[in-house]
Order: C-alpha cells, then sequence, then structure tokens
C-alpha cells in the first residue's frame, strides 16, 4: 500500500494542474506513519500548483509538513486537525503560529472533509 501512495504523491511533485488534494481518513493506507508526512513534505516543497490539502484525521506526526510550509508559498488552505506533533498528542496553536510566522500565504487551516 505505501509504494502506491508514494508513487501518486511523487507525481504530484511535478504536477501543473491540480490545485486541491484531500489525504483526510487515509491512514490506512500507511503502513509506516512516518511516510506520509514525509512524503507530504517533500511534495510541499517542490509542487507550486497545489492550493489546498485536506491532511486531517490521519493521528500521525505532522512536524514534517509544518516544516515543509514555511517555504511553502503556493498553499493558502490547509487541514492537520486530528493529527500530532512530535511530542504532542494534537496540533496546537502555537505550532501553527510558528509556522504562519514564515509563510503568510496562509489564509485558511481547519477542518475541511
Amino acid at each position: 500500500a505505501n509504494e502506491g501512495v508514494i508513487a501518486v504523491i511523487n507525481a504530484l511533485e511535478v504536477n501543473s494542474t491540480l490545485t486541491d488534494l484531500n489525504l483526510s481518513m487515509s491512514g490506512q493506507l500507511w503502513r509506516d506513519t512516518r511516510i506520509a508526512p514525509e512524503s507530504i513534505a517533500r511534495l510541499l516543497k517542490k509542487n507550486t500548483t497545489l492550493r489546498k490539502i485536506d491532511f486531517g484525521w490521519n493521528s500521525v506526526d505532522v512536524t514534517p509538513i509544518l516544516d515543509a510550509l514555511k517555504t511553502n508559498q503556493t498553499l493558502t488552505e490547509i487541514c492537520l486537525g486530528q493529527n500530532r506533533l512530535e511530542g504532542k498528542e494534537q496540533v496546537d496553536g502555537a505550532s501553527l503560529l510558528g509556522m504562519l510566522e514564515y509563510n503568510l500565504n496562509i489564509s485558511s487551516i481547519g477542518e475541511f472533509r
């Protein structure tokens, strides 16, 4: 299962059409829960077309995604609800504000499924 999802995410790194990506509740696709956030982070560092991504409800550590958002300047909406940060049980406001200090393009952070 990991290989198929990773292949899709790798293809999206050079995508020039897709603007919205919903990977909410996709945790069952990941055998190794570290792969999902790392793959999404790599995608966000390279892709310049995505505007909205929903990665909510996966119960994984999204620290790599928040780090990638510090440099991604095209994404405007993100959902990371029902995930966690390294050493914390859930994504907290302070961590989101830390990312927003670097990325002023994010206009919506929330729960959209």
